[in-house]
């Protein structure tokens, strides 16, 4: 089992040695715990810029299930800026000059190296996007909501205690709340759970 991880402080300085748009891409794998190959093939099309809210399709999701994640904080300020930088000509979020970005690895080893990380691999990025989440009070449920995992022994293959999380001030990346309420997380395709942040329980309205 891999205990690779990233504290946020080794991202950020990770980044310096990328260029903008894949640095973008480190940023947002971190923040969101998504895996790189689904956020590689993110589209303009499944950014609800109103709503404030990125839907991934269940046909780009490695467990075939869409989900949903809210664009606050730090990944605001990361598709603010690839939205400045889009191309009428390209669709995705995330390109290299137009076209889709490949493989990574070798940019992503010599960055590594740069800042004395040498064996990280690109991965790690996920599994420390659910330890910041976890350690920073978001509940595992709401967690795997985001992230995609379906059950919270695929957690602990990350090596993280889910059941024991620290509460604690979310992060600018958890949904924001109204009158002490959990504000519903836009949803696309097949209904996905809601969480309460505080109690980790399902709601009672019978959601699956």
């Amino acid at each position: 089992m891999r205990r690779g991880f990233f504290s946020r402080e080794q991202v950020d300085a990770l980044c310096q040695h990328l260029s903008e748009v894949h640095a973008d891409l480190v940023r947002f794998l971190f923040w969101s715990a998504w895996r790189v190959g689904e956020a590689r093939r993110l589209e303009w099309r499944h950014y609800f810029r109103d709503e404030g809210v990125i839907r991934l399709p269940a046909e780009f999701s490695k467990n075939k299930q869409p989900r949903a994640i809210p664009v606050l904080g730090e990944l605001a300020s990361v598709i603010e800026r690839r939205w400045k930088a889009r191309r009428l000509d390209c669709a995705r979020i995330f390109h290299a000059d137009g076209k889709l970005i490949g493989d990574i690895r070798k940019r992503w080893a010599t960055a590594c190296r740069a800042i004395g990380l040498e064996g990280q691999i690109v991965h790690d990025l996920r599994r420390s996007g659910v330890k910041h989440l976890i350690d920073s009070g978001v509940d595992p449920h709401t967690t795997m909501a985001f992230s995609g995992h379906r059950t919270p022994s695929m957690l602990r293959r990350y090596h993280i205690a889910v059941s024991h999380h620290r509460p604690g001030r979310p992060p600018r990346c958890a949904p924001r709340t109204t009158a002490g309420r959990e504000r519903p997380l836009p949803q696309s395709g097949r209904e996905q759970p809601h969480f309460s942040h505080t109690t980790g329980k399902k709601p009672r309205d019978g959601a699956p």
